[in-house]
């Protein structure tokens, strides 16, 4: 039995049906938690409701069929497919949206796997008016509110020529016998024998064969609860068998499908022709992503449906990039958090981003110590590793200087290690006096240290809207400024403010930077953000984990063309996105930024000064 919460306890936050094609006025996006149903309980029939599944998509994967491999495996017991979930997701979705179908269905990001006994509930985030319909964006949780998947669709309203509204009425048969039937004819299924991942490439195709037989269509009508979004699903089932006969050892990680000009018959016979159209290997660790784009035609060739997938190999395949010390990828400001295990990671990198920031400003309260010491540690280890560890340009953020820890964060760190560093990520700048100022400390630590005068620089970041406007005057405070990254996050972020700072950035020859990325953002809204960037003459972008520092140094593995025109981005640079690759970029120039040192006439901290305003918790400013 299948046990369901309530229907959608507001409709506020999706299409009225009693309201035509039109959103009401509450349907703004909440700040609460959206509307959420319970769409399948996986604790009883789970192994019912994953064979049925197998048996209509073709993907009999052993991690779904085979409890003893799938104990072995990495996920340490079976599970449910990945469409699987995306189905249940639309099925419940049909039933909130009846005068709607989609047109368009997008997993940006699977999250976590579904396990047998697990709860999953699709929660509505919100929903946004879009010409003739409208963008649904959604998440899948289970019951300890771990995302699943998260993801959006797009609809517009119902019409006659989108099929019936009950697929269980055409085939008039009382819903215990269809049930009957369909555990009948998927109780033969069987297990993919297990397959090493092959080595795909870009333009290497496959053609499936499958039909809409009317055993399929019964067993979708069970699994679903008789959705009238029936078409989409076949669509998404398809992609489903395609997927896992081409690229057998890829793990799922995005789906789409879409392009879905009339219902699917019964009957009707079906051909996929699944294609891998982006391939690369992650710069955090070896193993491939690939895209395989689909297109589901009928017996006379037309095409009736299309979709893709994102995968990542399950294990290294292929050979990694090898390390290049003098030469480390453009593209990228890695900001990685004072976390001993996070930090660990920075040395697995195939090659180091341009500039990696060890960010200390996360930290609060009784964390900041334990903060500062993972990244001196860390630094510690650098210095020790034979050969040299290889390294681009090496960055410390301290907290605000408006904050009780910044000056300790400079003396420990900085004084301790600070040869190691090539400067400083200068936080929340408000104006030439917050530069003017950090330019004194510096100076201070490298004559206490003995070090040359201006070896250690400075990147200013810019927070607020009337900062920017005087852009120009912070980076004349000091000759250590080597770059401005614009942090303006939101409305804030206008053109004339993005003008304004390239307009001074070029003007004081330093790199202007991107520092708009959210660490909540995903592979795509991140690789979106790096191509925006680069046609604005941003010279790198910020990245806060390695799906976003992979997104920025190679944003084809996570775009398709669609979202590059969607994006407003134009042909000659969606063709230049497509074609960038970390080791021969086309979206980043070279930086200003040297490490020759830049002289500075400021008047050194005395380095006893700064120790009392740590001893203090003084701000600096």
């Amino acid at each position: 039995m299948v046990n369901r919460l309530p229907d959608y306890g507001s409709r506020g936050m999706v299409p009225d049906p009693n309201e035509g094609p039109g959103l009401p006025q509450s349907s703004r996006p909440s700040t609460g938690r959206g509307n959420e149903a319970e769409v399948e309980r996986f604790r009883h029939g789970a192994q019912e409701l994953v064979r049925l599944f197998a048996q209509v998509s073709g993907d009999h994967n052993p991690y779904h069929l085979d409890p003893e491999y799938a104990r072995q495996s990495r996920y340490q017991g079976p599970i449910g497919h990945g469409i699987l979930t995306v189905c249940l997701a639309l099925a419940e979705l049909s039933r909130a949206l009846p005068s709607f179908v989609p047109v368009e269905i997008d997993v940006t990001r699977f999250t976590a796997p579904v396990r047998f006994g697990d709860r999953v509930r699709c929660v509505v985030l919100n929903a946004e008016r879009e010409r003739n319909g409208w963008l649904v964006n959604f998440v899948v949780t289970n019951q300890d509110i771990v995302v699943i998947l998260q993801g959006n669709i797009r609809v517009w309203p119902r019409s006659p020529e989108d099929g019936p509204s009950s697929w269980r009425q055409v085939l008039n048969r009382p819903a215990e016998e269809l049930r009957a039937d369909a555990v009948a004819w998927s109780r033969g299924v069987q297990a993919f024998p297990v397959r090493p991942a092959p080595q795909l490439r870009v333009g290497q195709s496959e053609r499936y064969d499958t039909a809409i037989s009317e055993e399929r269509l019964k067993a979708n009508v069970v699994i679903s609860k008789d959705s009238s979004w029936m078409t989409h699903l076949f669509a998404l089932e398809a992609v489903a068998q395609a997927s896992a006969e081409l690229s057998p050892g890829f793990i799922l990680v995005g789906a789409e499908a879409g392009g879905i000009v009339r219902p699917l018959r019964v009957g009707e016979p079906l051909r996929i022709n699944a294609t891998v159209t982006r391939q690369g290997v992650l710069l955090h660790r070896p193993v491939d992503r690939i895209r395989i784009d689909m297109q589901v035609l009928d017996a006379a060739g037309q095409l009736v449906a299309s979709g893709a997938v994102y995968k990542e190999s399950e294990a290294p395949i292929g050979q990694a990039p090898t390390p290049t010390p003098t030469r480390p990828y453009p593209g990228a400001e890695f900001l990685v958090p004072a976390d001993p295990r996070l930090l660990g990671a920075l040395s697995r990198l195939h090659a180091p981003p341009f500039l990696t920031i060890l960010d200390l400003g996360e930290a609060e309260g009784d964390e900041v110590a334990a903060a500062r010491q993972a990244v001196v540690r860390h630094l510690e280890g650098m210095a020790q590793q034979q050969p040299p560890a290889s390294k681009g340009y090496l960055f410390l953020r301290p907290h605000s200087f408006r904050s009780p820890w910044a000056a300790a964060d400079l003396l420990e760190v900085m004084g301790k290690a600070g040869h190691l560093l090539d400067g400083i990520l200068l936080p929340d700048a408000r104006g030439p006096r917050d530069v003017e100022v950090a330019d004194q400390v510096l100076a201070g630590i490298e004559e206490a240290r003995g070090w040359e005068r201006g070896r250690l620089k400075i990147e200013v970041v810019i927070q607020q809207w009337d900062v920017a406007r005087r852009a120009a005057d912070i980076m004349d405070a000091s000759p250590r400024v080597v770059a401005i990254a614009n942090a303006l996050v939101g409305s804030l972020a206008t053109p004339e403010l993005n003008m304004t700072l390239a307009q001074a950035a070029e003007s004081a020859r330093v790199d202007l930077v991107d520092g708009t990325a959210r660490p909540q953002d995903d592979g795509r809204e991140t690789a979106l953000g790096a191509i925006r960037g680069s046609m604005m003459r941003f010279r790198r972008k910020w990245a806060f984990n390695p799906l976003q520092l992979n997104a920025v140094l190679n944003p084809q593995l996570y775009l398709s063309d669609r979202d590059l025109l969607r994006g407003g981005i134009p042909k000659d640079w969606t063709q230049t996105a497509l074609t960038h690759q970390p080791g021969k970029p086309t979206l980043w120039k070279e930086g200003v930024i040297d490490r020759a040192p830049r002289p500075s006439n400021a008047n050194p901290m005395p380095l006893a000064e700064l120790e009392a305003y740590a001893r203090q918790e003084r701000p600096l400013l």
